[in-house]
C-alpha cells in the first residue's frame, strides 16, 4: 500500500481548502447594457429612483409619498405629446418602446387637498322685519379669510337673494363680503351657514350665524 508523503498530503489539503473556500454558486453582478433611470418626485425632491434595462417594467414605489393636508392620488408622467398619464400604486411603467434618445423618466406624485379651507370671521347682520309682501330682509357682513387660496363664499340654505328667486346655494363673487337675503314665512330665528370655498373648489365646514327677528305682521285684506 502506497503511503502519502507529507508533501503530497499538504498539496491535497490545500486543494480541499481552496474548494471549500470558493463559492460554488457565485452571484454574478447584473450588467445593464441599455440603462433607463426612473425617478419618482414628491414635489422637487426625489422620493425613489431605480435603474433598469430598457424594455423592463418598473413597479410603483412600495410606500406612498405624503403631503400635509393632502391625500395621495397616483403617480403621473408627461408623455411626449404633452398628455399627463396616471399610474396607480399597483401599476407598472413599461419602458418598452421608449426612444433611445431618452435615458430617464420622471414620475410625479399627485395629491388631493383634504384640508378644509379657512372660515370667514367677524360675521354680523342687520334685520329689516315685517315688510308687507316681501318678508324679513337680513343683511350679512363678514371678513373673508386672508389666504392666497381663498376664492369666494356660499350661503347654504333655501333663501331668496335680493328678491330675484329661490336658490339653494347662492354664490358670491370673489372678494364680496356682504349679501342681503329675503326670508319668507313666520320663523322667529334661523341659523345661516356661511361656507368659504378655495380656488380648488374645496368647501369649508361653514360658520353658522344665528339670526333672530320678530314675527312678520299679517296685513289686512282691506
Amino acid at each position: 500500500m502506497q503511503k502519502v508523503g507529507f508533501v503530497g498530503f499538504s498539496a491535497l489539503f490545500c486543494i480541499v481548502f481552496l474548494l471549500l473556500s470558493c463559492d460554488i454558486n457565485p452571484m454574478t453582478e447584473t450588467v445593464i447594457r441599455d440603462p433607463v433611470t426612473v425617478r419618482f418626485y414628491n414635489g422637487d425632491e426625489v422620493f425613489h429612483s431605480v435603474t433598469v434595462e430598457r424594455g423592463s417594467d418598473v413597479a410603483m414605489p412600495n410606500t406612498r409619498p405624503s403631503k400635509a393636508g393632502h391625500d395621495f392620488l397616483h403617480w403621473a408622467r408627461i408623455t411626449s405629446g404633452g398628455e399627463e398619464r396616471a399610474y396607480t400604486e399597483h401599476a407598472v411603467l413599461s419602458t418598452t418602446g421608449m426612444p433611445s434618445s431618452l435615458d430617464s423618466v420622471s414620475m410625479y406624485a399627485r395629491f388631493r387637498n383634504v384640508a378644509f379651507p379657512h372660515e370667514v370671521s367677524g360675521v354680523s347682520h342687520t334685520v329689516v322685519p315685517g315688510i308687507p309682501a316681501v318678508g324679513v330682509i337680513i343683511t350679512l357682513t363678514w371678513t373673508n379669510p386672508d389666504v392666497v387660496d381663498f376664492s369666494h363664499v356660499m350661503i347654504e340654505g333655501r333663501v331668496f337673494v335680493d328678491g330675484i328667486g329661490e336658490v339653494t346655494s347662492p354664490e358670491l363673487e370673489p372678494g364680496e363680503n356682504t349679501v342681503s337675503l329675503v326670508f319668507w314665512g313666520f320663523t322667529e330665528q334661523r341659523f345661516i351657514p356661511i361656507v368659504s370655498v378655495d380656488i380648488h373648489g374645496n368647501m369649508s365646514r361653514g360658520v353658522e350665524h344665528f339670526v333672530e327677528w320678530d314675527l312678520l305682521q299679517q296685513q289686512p285684506d282691506w
